[in-house]
C-alpha cells in the first residue's frame, strides 16, 4: 500500500510540474544582421512602439547565446538611435558613448581595423548581459532608414 501511495504521489508531482504550452504572436523583423549565416543582431517589433533588440553574445565563443533587450520607441526615437550609432562610427578610435535603452545601459566603443570602423556594443542590465560587434555597412541592415 505504501508503494502504491508513493507511486501515485510521484506521478501527481510529475504531471503537476509539467509546463503549459501556449501560442505567441509572431514577431515582425525591422532589421537583421547576419554574418556567414549566423545571426549577429536583429530588431523586432511586437506592436506599435514595442521593440526587441536580439543579439548573439560575442563573449561566448563555443555556442550561440541569444540575448534580448526590450524597449519602447516611436519613429523619431528609433531614428535618433540610428543617429547615435552613425555618429559613433566617425568618433576617434577607442572613444565610447553610453546611453540607456529600456532598462539596459548601452556602451558603444569605436574600434578600427585595417581602416574599417566598427562598434563593440556592450549591453548591461542588472548583471552583465554581453556584447556584439556591428560594422558600419551593417547599420542599414539593423535599423533601416
Amino acid at each position: 500500500m505504501k508503494r502504491f501511495l508513493i507511486i501515485i504521489f510521484c506521478l501527481l508531482f510529475a504531471f503537476g510540474s509539467s509546463a503549459q504550452l501556449s501560442t505567441v504572436a509572431p514577431l515582425n523583423n525591422l532589421g537583421e544582421v547576419k554574418r556567414g549565416g549566423y545571426l549577429i543582431s536583429k530588431i523586432t517589433y511586437e506592436k506599435k512602439g514595442k521593440f526587441n533588440l536580439i543579439y548573439s553574445d560575442a563573449a561566448v565563443r563555443d555556442i550561440t547565446v541569444l540575448k534580448s533587450v526590450s524597449f519602447t520607441a516611436n519613429d523619431e526615437e528609433l531614428l535618433s538611435l540610428r543617429t547615435i550609432f552613425k555618429d559613433q562610427f566617425s568618433s576617434p578610435k577607442n572613444s565610447n558613448r553610453e546611453f540607456k535603452l529600456g532598462d539596459s545601459l548601452f556602451k558603444l566603443v569605436t574600434k578600427r581595423s585595417f581602416g574599417q570602423s566598427y562598434l563593440e556594443v556592450y549591453v548591461s542590465g542588472v548583471v552583465y548581459a554581453g556584447y556584439f560587434v556591428l560594422f558600419e555597412k551593417e547599420l542599414d541592415l539593423l535599423i533601416p532608414q
